[in-house]
């Protein structure tokens, strides 16, 4: 029998008592996420032939949003971006990709219409794309500028979703990236409920940490990106930072799902080895109920 961890988070702790509405919304939300994730895909629409309006990108947002600093040529960039199972607006995605020109993709919650549009109209852009549909009906997407040396999709054990696998080099040295969506919370009813469905989806994340751990070259510096569906007071979290991720941006990260009536940082970008975070940010607008994080690395 798998043992499941008690919920220890400091901060779970505090908003129960102070905020349980709030704590009860956050949870439920997340589970919320991982129903559309499994189903999502079956209901939502495929784009039209031309990209939608970007409506959502505000024109008058700040010199911050509106314009994104590109880095030096000693540096690279990462994105990553839970896009939404049943985005409605695709050309809002298209279009922040665009302006972010990161060097490096993670994309989560693709499926096969958002593939599409994505290869059409940004497959120059990023020459190398690789896209997989997992067991509930969406999968990661990986985009890059420069050619793979390798990469894969790996299904979950024990999680919903999967991890994609990528080598390449950049600046004339090999990276690997994993761009993982672990496992969502799925509460099992009630305040009580709440808890043993935090605690068992983190046993679960638990194991798809040490699967993707195993699955990377320890010789290799590594980029840690995506959708992990946990917070930074969490077991899984201090079991990344236990593995030798670093995760720079802690101080000043901003949260990323905006489907709650309260902040949650649930998507991450950690590194481990000679590389070192220049910056780190949130693009908002976007027209999932996640933003994206932008990072800038430069190697040690």
């Amino acid at each position: 029998m798998r043992h499941t961890p008690e919920p220890r988070s400091d901060i779970l702790v505090m908003v129960m008592r102070k905020h349980v509405g709030a704590l009860v919304a956050m949870i439920l939300a997340i589970a919320i996420g991982a129903c559309l994730a499994r189903y999502g895909a079956r209901g939502a629409s495929s784009p039209s032939g031309s990209a939608s309006p970007i409506s959502t990108i505000a024109a008058d947002a700040s010199a911050s949003q509106s314009s994104i600093a590109q880095p030096t040529a000693a540096t690279f960039t990462l994105l990553t971006f839970n896009i939404f199972v049943g985005n409605r607006d695709l050309g809002a995605v298209v279009d922040l990709l665009r302006r972010a020109d990161a060097t490096i993709v993670c994309l989560q919650e693709t499926i096969p219409a958002s593939q599409a549009l994505l290869r059409r109209e940004l497959s120059n852009m990023y020459p190398a794309m690789e896209f997989a549909v997992g067991r509930v009906g969406n999968g990661p997407g990986f985009l890059a500028k420069q050619p793979l040396e390798t990469g894969r999709y790996v299904a979950s054990v024990e999680g919903y979703n999967g991890f994609y696998f990528a080598k390449l080099k950049i600046a004339g040295r090999m990276l690997q990236v994993v761009n993982a969506h672990l496992h969502p919370t799925v509460p099992t009813g009630g305040i009580r409920g709440l808890f043993r469905g935090w605690g068992a989806s983190e046993a679960v994340r638990l194991s798809e940490i040490a699967q993707f751990d195993a699955a990377l070259d320890s010789t290799i510096p590594a980029v840690l990106a995506g959708d992990l569906n946990t917070l930074s007071s969490s077991r899984s979290y201090q079991e990344l930072l236990e593995r030798g991720f670093v995760d720079d941006a802690a101080a000043t990260a901003e949260s990323t799902f905006h489907g709650l009536p309260i902040g949650v940082r649930i998507d991450f970008v950690m590194q481990r080895g000679p590389l070192r975070l220049i910056s780190s940010r949130v693009i908002t607008p976007s027209s999932s109920d996640h933003n994206p994080v932008l990072a800038t690395f430069a190697w040690r």
